[in-house]
């Protein structure tokens, strides 16, 4: 938390707002109800495995869905994608762009990915913040703290993200794509 603070915060009020309605949201619900085959989401909740379906994708769906309505254009069709195949990623102009969305610690990031990536910060699943870009050298350079995850064919190294004073901010799809080229 007190890395957080320190390299967080002091940026938060250049992050953008954006607001997702309850029809929003639910319209992610229903592609999990269906894909879990059961009636609704009360069903689904006392399921264990379901609710925990329904948190990780709403981890991977939600701030793609809110960079979606930032953007004004559709990067995903929720629609035609699984709820079990969907990953945090865009593609722009052929390029693969992480999108990763953090909480009250900084950012993991996987080290083995060289992508680009977007920040989305969100403590409230209807309120995500767009923080901004950041190349992946830039994502390279500022990865810190870096750590094993999971056993096995599992494992991971991730490490946290500490350059949030180096993200850079977007306004349109253009703007997106000419970062990419950078």
């Amino acid at each position: 938390m007190k890395n957080f603070i320190r390299y967080v915060l002091p940026f938060r009020s250049a992050f953008h707002q954006i607001t997702l309605s309850r029809r929003e949201l639910l319209v992610l619900e229903k592609l999990v109800i269906r894909y879990l085959s059961v009636r609704d989401l009360n069903e689904l909740r006392d399921r264990f495995e379901g609710q925990a379906f329904l948190d990780n994708y709403f981890q991977k769906a939600v701030p793609l869905l809110g960079l979606q309505k930032y953007l004004k254009t559709d990067l995903i069709d929720f629609e035609n994608i699984s709820p079990d195949k969907i990953k945090p990623e865009i593609k722009i102009d052929g390029n693969t762009v992480n999108v990763i969305q953090f909480e009250d610690d900084l950012p993991l990031i996987d080290t083995s990915d060289n992508l680009p990536c977007i920040f989305i910060y969100s403590t409230h699943k209807q309120i995500p913040e767009l923080c901004g870009f950041a190349s992946a050298e830039t994502v390279k350079n500022y990865i810190l703290d870096i750590k094993r995850y999971g056993f096995g064919s599992k494992e991971t190294i991730k490490g946290s993200f500490y350059g949030f004073d180096k993200l850079k901010m977007f306004e349109s799809i253009g703007d997106l794509a000419e970062l990419l080229k950078k």
